[in-house]
């Protein structure tokens, strides 16, 4: 996550999309150290401006998952192949990271970049990998 270059900017507290939703419960299903945690109600405090479309959690009042209190890790990434109305095809990889047993941000790869993560794309593949310790 660029935070040197003054990417992350705060936004005002929000829920997140229904897409941004989804992808945290596929990755943290997915997840036998993260699948029963009660994860709470999650708010976006910050985004990304670069049209990466990563962002970052408010920080809940205590900890998520204690099995994750000890260490900042990844939970888990979603890797997506898609087809984009253009025709072309690409990938995105979504990775939900954690840090001492709380969320912290949703971290959105595009490799494309510098041209922005489309809206809309029509998904022809997925993989869900996890970290466990």
């Amino acid at each position: 996550m660029d935070t040197e270059h003054n990417t992350l900017v705060a936004v005002p507290r929000r829920k997140l999309t229904e897409q941004e939703a989804q992808w945290v419960r596929d990755i943290v299903t997915a997840n036998r150290e993260w699948a029963d945690v009660n994860l709470g109600e999650l708010y976006v405090v910050k985004q990304c401006v670069c049209g990466c479309r990563t962002v970052v959690f408010e920080e809940p009042g205590s900890v998520q998952n204690p099995r994750g209190a000890e260490h900042q890790d990844v939970v888990g990434e979603i890797d997506l192949h898609v087809r984009l109305d253009n025709g072309t095809e690409s990938y995105i990889s979504v990775l939900l990271h954690h840090s001492w047993g709380k969320l912290t941000y949703l971290e959105v790869v595009w490799y494309e970049f510098p041209d922005p993560v489309p809206s809309h794309w029509t998904e022809l593949g997925r993989e869900v990998r996890v970290t466990v310790e």
